[in-house]
């Protein structure tokens, strides 16, 4: 019983890392390239 509980917890919580991994290179990569977007568009603006 208690293996199948801890089996439970160790899958769910490596599902949650792997989610949160995703998400966490996602979010940097949209970051990055707005970034430069905004850094491109200063650029013009400055320019």
């Amino acid at each position: 019983m208690l293996k199948t509980i801890e089996y439970f917890f160790n899958s769910a919580f490596h599902r949650l890392n792997r989610l949160l991994a995703d998400f966490i290179l996602f979010y940097f990569n949209f970051v990055v390239y707005n970034q430069e977007k905004y850094h491109k568009l200063c650029f013009r603006l400055l320019k």
